[in-house]
């Protein structure tokens, strides 16, 4: 077999969404994902129907598509592998299940994987993965290498390499390292030494470090690139510190000392003062002798601790001056000023007493709910009652106004309501008349509609018909119409220019729609093109069209319409079950078609004469077979004689012991049993013996003797 990785998925089964053929590729499925969501991937082995002895096929999956559900088995060959219940013409219902269950394939396949790396007995690897190349000329990325290969390349490689090397100074040179030895020497100030595999670079005594002790004699440090540290007044040379700064050199060439800047300072301080000017006045204070001294003005207090002056205002009262807060509710400071919050003073919470009219209030301490106020000067606001429907304030001007209602006068009538006043006409002398586009009936208007004309009346609304038959005009284009008023059978409609519509009358026969030169649609012959009919097709006139029929293969033309006529004497193929057919070719005359199993239709044929249609022993087919002989049917202790039909009628017997007959007399019951006739003739004698019954059902005429020694109904 061929070395190739299959997958493995634990536990994955699902069924078949479709019905699979014998020769099929492709399947759907209903799930392409195991329990735990791992996606089924190519390549892997499936088997389909694994329960069934008869059914069961195993499959290779090339290739899976987890957006449709869809598995390939690229061709036929991958399909009823070892372990099928047959090597071909299998096919499967929807529905049926698919698992993934180890089988003898995936051994094979890591046998043969195996097989590509080593011998069967595991003695040695295959020499197909290895190269034997001294040169290593392939230069392969997936073979392996023999030891000896390695060796030679190594060895030819090494003889052939040596050390290139540059140094600040000289000609460049090459150790050749096969055969050559790299000498590394020191220069000024440097050793060298060799250990186990490296070699050491030393400085010698003559250099100075970091860390060690030596003097250094003759050398010049620069200060800027370089940090002295630990210099002492006596390391100083001489005329360097100026201890005296009453007179000093006229270039930085001098250091002075602590004690000399304080001697200098001091008596600079000394001759120093500090001049102070305020709101009012001017002073100086000698830094060296006098004390500044702060002091508080009104609502204003100076305290000194350490090193702090504090200068604070004190609380305002109303007879000192100071710093006062205000109610954060009703006013409100910014950058020192106080001003009244724009919500005002909460009167509720901060006045108390009656607020007069002088000062923006009413004067009045409660009004009445729902009256109107009037206003009396300065006086107190009064209010009035709360007013009735209909009633009004009506002024005289002079004095209050005054509550009174509408007086109805000629024609006219007033109604008072809660909150309302309708007042309305009753006028019936005025005479009206409807004029252009209205009726008048009575005293009620209403629109005048032309018929058909395009407006009518809907559920008392007035809306337009567009279907109305004497609508004059015509739509403009750019209002959604066509702007045109007739039509001939086969007009096309199309764009002559911007927003102008026109048609176009139809063509001849065979013309096909083009655009022509002026860049507008036209009917013109079809010149530019060259068609050849091919499989199932004929071509006439160059242009037409028409499906070339097998004669008796089942297509025919009926009224200009393809459809299919099952009656063809020339139709191939056979119509299979899954498409509703029986996949039978040939019947004898009295075969019987019987469902088998899987998709499969069969024939049964026609039997013996005499023969009877039954289940056969196994309890899944019908056959023809003998229930018995011509005259009898047997069944147990049963007997069941059949005569001539309804003349000479039934014989039925139990353990040969005569039971009843049917005729056209009717039934007559023996031995255990009586009669039962219905509008029938008794010539013989009938007796009903000692502990019998008979049921006689009429008219019946008996025209023999009648003779009843047991007991007899007769209906």
């Amino acid at each position: 077999m061929t070395a190739q990785e299959t997958k493995l998925l634990n536990a994955f089964e699902t069924t078949l969404t479709g019905t699979i053929g014998a020769s099929d590729t492709t399947l759907t499925v209903n799930s392409v994902t195991d329990s735990a969501s791992n996606t089924l991937t190519a390549s892997c082995y499936l088997i389909i129907n694994p329960d069934s002895a008869t059914n069961r096929e195993v499959i290779l999956v090339t290739g899976v598509n987890s957006g449709t559900k869809t598995l390939d088995v690229g061709s036929v060959g991958n399909r009823y592998l070892t372990g099928s219940a047959a090597s071909s013409g299998l096919s499967h219902a929807s529905g049926s299940v698919v698992r993934m269950s180890p089988v003898q394939q995936h051994i094979e396949d890591l046998n043969d994987r195996v097989d590509t790396i080593i011998n069967e007995a595991g003695t040695e690897l295959k020499t197909t993965l290895f190269l034997d190349e001294d040169n290593m000329a392939s230069n392969s990325a997936t073979k392996g290498v023999t030891q000896q290969s390695v060796k030679a390349y190594v060895d030819t490689q090494l003889t052939a390499e040596d050390l290139d090397i540059s140094a600040d100074s000289g000609s460049n040179i090459a150790i050749d390292l096969d055969s050559e030895t790299l000498d590394l020497e020191g220069g000024t100030g440097i050793d060298t030494a060799t250990g186990t595999n490296k070699v050491t670079f030393a400085i010698d005594s003559t250099v100075a470090t970091l860390t060690g002790s030596q003097a250094l004699t003759n050398k010049t440090i620069d200060v800027d690139s370089n940090t002295v540290s630990n210099i002492e007044v006596d390391n100083l040379k001489s005329g360097v510190l100026d201890t005296d700064l009453s007179s000093t050199a006229g270039t930085d060439t001098t250091l002075a000392s602590a004690k000399a800047i304080k001697t200098y300072v001091d008596a600079q301080v000394t001759a120093q003062d500090l001049d102070l000017i305020s709101d009012s006045g001017t002073i100086d204070i000698d830094l060296d002798g006098d004390s500044l001294t702060v002091t508080g003005g009104e609502g204003i207090d100076t305290s000194a601790t350490g090193t702090t002056l504090t200068i604070a205002g004190e609380d305002a009262t109303t007879s000192n001056k100071g710093v006062a807060s205000f109610s954060s509710d009703n006013f409100a400071v910014s950058s020192g000023a106080v001003t009244i919050k724009s919500g005002g003073v909460d009167l509720a919470a901060e006045v108390t007493g009656t607020l007069p009219v002088a000062n923006g209030g009413t004067g009045a301490t409660s009004l009445t709910d729902g009256g109107v106020l009037l206003g009396s000067g300065t006086g107190a606001i009064t209010a009035t009652g709360v007013l009735a429907n209909g009633q009004l304030l009506i002024g005289d001007g002079t004095s209050d106004p005054t509550v009174a209602t509408l007086t109805e006068g000629s024609n006219i009538t007033i109604t008072e309501g809660a909150g309302s006043i309708t007042i309305a006409s009753t006028d019936t002398n005025t005479t009206y008349s409807a004029g252009d586009g209205l009726d008048l009936s009575g005293t009620t208007f209403s629109t005048d509609l032309k018929s058909n004309g395009g407006l009518v009346i809907e559920s008392t609304e007035l809306a337009v018909d567009l279907g109305a038959s004497s609508i004059t005009g015509t739509l403009d284009e750019t209002d959604g119409g066509t702007g045109l008023t007739s039509y001939t059978t086969g007009d096309v409609i199309y764009a002559s220019s911007s927003n102008t519509l026109a048609k176009l009358a139809i063509g001849s026969s065979g013309q096909v729609l083009k655009v022509s030169s002026g860049g507008i649609v036209e009917w013109a012959a079809d010149t530019s093109n060259s068609y050849t009919a091919g499989d199932g097709l004929d071509l006439s006139g160059g242009n037409e069209f028409s499906v070339d029929l097998k004669s008796n293969g089942g297509l025919v033309i009926e009224s200009t319409e393809l459809a299919i006529d099952l009656s063809a004497s020339s139709i191939t193929g056979t119509l299979d079950t899954a498409d509703g057919g029986t996949g039978l070719t040939s019947f004898t005359a009295g075969d019987i078609v019987y469902f088998a199993s899987g998709t499969t239709f069969t024939k049964l044929g026609i039997g013996s004469a005499g023969q009877a249609l039954k289940v056969n022993s196994g309890g899944n087919a019908p056959e023809w077979g003998s229930v018995g002989s011509a005259t009898a049917l047997i069944d147990g202790d049963s007997d069941f004689t059949l005569a001539d039909g309804i003349a000479s009628g039934i014989h039925y017997e139990l353990d040969n012991t005569d039971m009843a007959d049917w005729n056209q007399g009717g039934i007559a019951l023996k031995a255990a049993g009586g009669i039962f006739r219905h509008n029938q003739t008794q010539t013989a004698s009938y007796t009903v013996a000692s502990g019998e019954g008979a049921v006689l059902a009429g008219p019946i005429e008996i025209q023999g003797t009648l003779i009843n020694a047991g007991t007899m109904v007769i209906l």
